[in-house]
């Protein structure tokens, strides 16, 4: 090594301690003007914008729905195919908590995400708001669902034709009391549950014999309550369209074909 060499590392050992403060310093301002919303080069910051309420005919249920618009500047957004996924989902991790912020944790969540440079839009399960605050729970195998889809479009860009929406669910609270009178007549628990199922319309039936039952039920459940123009198509179990759509469910929430527990159903 010769002495110009050891010069040049002496002065690079040699920096001072307030100068690597400064550094720090303005590293964090940074961030904190583009809202400490990433790490990574720019990011979105969306607007939440209420467009829709609707109200279940027979149970204390109530879906208020949500537009999410870019409010920061064009020059803040994140260039390359990778930063784009991240900062899209970190920005909408962000809207959502904002969102949930004091609701009971038995209300759900629904994502709805669609484009014109996207092949499909896509629909995520409803999921409780308990689950969004644990940042190991369900939640988070629906944001890296949306991350895998949008992953497979190389040429997703945030654009004028992205339409993003989250729906609150308000759920009646749990634990309701004891069925009595004509009402513990028809219950699951009873020998007369068959009775229900064919009484009670909310009851989904599914008749198939392959291992799709869960996502069957699923699907069905969801185009009722969405008004799925589909709907009776869907209902039918003979149909290729609710064996598709069950598929489909699986490969999105990434569980096996097969026989589902309460860990499996909490990912669709």
């Amino acid at each position: 090594m010769n002495k110009q060499q050891e010069r040049e590392e002496e002065e690079e050992e040699d920096i001072p301690d307030d100068e690597l403060l400064r550094v720090v310093e303005h590293l964090e301002r940074t961030g904190q003007q583009s809202g400490g919303a990433s790490t990574h080069d720019g990011y979105f910051n969306f607007k939440l914008t209420q467009f829709k309420e609707k109200k279940g005919k027979s149970y204390v249920i109530k879906r208020n729905s949500y537009h999410l618009k870019l409010q920061n500047p064009k020059d803040t957004f994140p260039t390359g195919h990778g930063n784009i996924i991240c900062a899209f989902e970190e920005g909408l991790a962000r809207s959502i908590h904002e969102l949930i912020h004091g609701l009971p944790d038995h209300d759900r969540i629904q994502i709805y995400r669609g484009s014109n440079r996207l092949r499909n839009s896509h629909t995520s399960a409803n999921v409780s708001v308990e689950q969004w605050h644990d940042p190991l729970g369900a939640s988070r195998q629906v944001l890296a669902n949306i991350s895998n889809l949008l992953n497979f479009n190389e040429n997703f860009e945030i654009d004028d034709t992205l339409q993003l929406d989250v729906t609150h669910i308000t759920m009646p609270p749990p634990g309701r009391g004891l069925l009595t009178g004509k009402r513990k007549r028809c219950c699951f628990r009873s020998d007369n549950y068959g009775k229900l199922l064919k009484s009670k319309r909310t009851a989904v039936r599914i008749t198939s014999d392959d291992e799709l039952c869960c996502t069957r039920a699923i699907v069905v459940a969801k185009a009722i309550t969405d008004e799925d123009p589909r709907v009776k198509t869907i209902k039918d179990s003979r149909s290729h369209l609710q064996e598709t759509l069950a598929r489909e469910l699986h490969e999105e929430a990434c569980v096996p074909i097969g026989p589902c527990g309460l860990d499996q159903i909490k990912l669709f």
